[in-house]
């Protein structure tokens, strides 16, 4: 019944990545802001683009974005109106909550922004309400490929919905990112330095041991220390998230090669063996909430996820580096550190799990707001 709570759980958001398949992650936090600097197209874009050295169009863009404050992006907007004075941009900051629906009915309404953010997992739903880049004096496929991590490729690059699939000759560029964050492992300093554990684990198999040696309980068998947030269902912060990493890393075959279906279940050829990389995955996760097992370390008794981490009921938890600012606000003394999520042992090809933010420019804008918009974006 456990496994099967949490497999229903992960089919019911398997929104998140249903539509396409996810490569190796290559760091937990990639802030990119610099390498869009370093095309120079703030100084050399009017020279470049036709039509470009028109200031006397005025432009006015609605820029809607999640998390960033406004301090954070004027001064690459002021910047921006440096070179074009003739466009204005009005950034609005919105609540992650019930932001898509707002964003889907603005838009639908024809009050919607000509540059919002859209999450990584969000191109196959939404790909109809964006504006491709379309002039290359702005960025090729290669020069994009070049400046991003795999995943920024592969979560924003698509063929339109008219062209039909396996078509890469027609793909184009519909989004941009900031940065990039992936799933990685916490851990209490404290609590594994008292273990006589000096490093965190880097495999899984050292994550197993860890966990094991880690707990601990009472004299009634219930526990009272956790070697690891993980295991569990509801009382887990992203937990289909580690599922599917844990798929990923065992070599499932996240969706088929249209990305139409999820296909995470099947079987997978390793020489002249076949093997089920989605069930094997969803076992070992949930051998951590099996009470018959020697890594039982996890019930749904247990707090939730960060909570019990935050309380040091948790000596370690595996979730996304946004959250650190979350940690240190419930404690700002906890004496913690970060590092790259477990792998496979003698894993050849390090993967993680990806979630973040991009920025696209809106189909329902007029011509010259989708040109100076994607200006604005490079």
């Amino acid at each position: 019944m456990r496994a099967k709570k949490i497999i229903d759980l992960f089919y019911s958001k398997m929104e998140v990545f249903d539509k396409k398949i996810k490569k190796g992650r290559k760091a937990i936090v990639f802030n990119l802001i610099a390498p869009f600097l370093i095309f120079g197209l703030f100084g050399s874009l009017s020279a470049a683009l036709p039509g470009c050295s028109e200031k006397n169009e005025k432009v006015e863009l609605d820029f809607w974005n999640v998390y960033d404050d406004s301090d954070i992006l004027n001064p690459l907007i002021q910047e921006f109106r440096k070179e074009y004075p003739n466009v204005s941009i009005n950034y609005y900051k919105k609540t992650p909550a019930g932001y898509e629906t707002e964003l889907v009915n603005a838009l639908a309404a024809g009050r919607g922004p000509d540059v919002f953010a859209i999450h990584n997992t969000w191109l196959p739903k939404h790909i109809d309400k964006l504006q491709p880049m379309t002039d290359k004096n702005l960025m090729t496929l290669q020069s994009f490929r070049d400046s991003f991590v795999d995943v920024v490729y592969n979560d924003f690059v698509a063929a339109p919905p008219s062209s039909g699939s396996g078509q890469t000759s027609s793909e184009q560029i519909y989004g941009v990112a900031l940065f990039v964050d992936t799933l990685a492992l916490y851990w209490n300093k404290s609590i594994l330095n008292s273990a006589g554990i000096a490093e965190p684990p880097g495999n899984w198999h050292e994550f197993s041991d860890a966990v094991e040696k880690l707990t601990k309980r009472d004299e009634e068998k219930n526990i009272t220390l956790a070697g690891a947030a993980i295991g569990g269902s509801k009382n887990i912060n992203r937990a289909t998230d580690i599922l599917a990493l844990l798929m990923m890393q065992t070599g499932a075959k996240m969706t088929d090669n249209e990305r139409n279906q999820a296909s995470f279940d099947e079987s997978v050829s390793a020489g002249d063996q076949n093997y089920q990389p989605g069930a094997d995955s969803l076992r070992f996760y949930t051998d951590f909430s099996n009470p018959s097992k020697k890594v039982y370390t996890w019930n749904e008794k247990m707090h939730y996820s960060i909570d019990a981490f935050v309380e040091g009921k948790a000596a370690m938890m595996i979730n996304y580096a946004y959250h650190i600012n979350t940690i240190r606000a419930k404690d700002p003394h906890l004496q913690f550190g970060v590092a790259p999520v477990p792998q496979p042992k003698d894993a050849k090809n390090l993967i993680s799990f990806a979630n973040y933010w991009g920025l696209g420019v809106s189909a329902a804008s007029t011509a010259a707001e989708k040109k100076y918009a994607w200006i604005f974006l490079n």
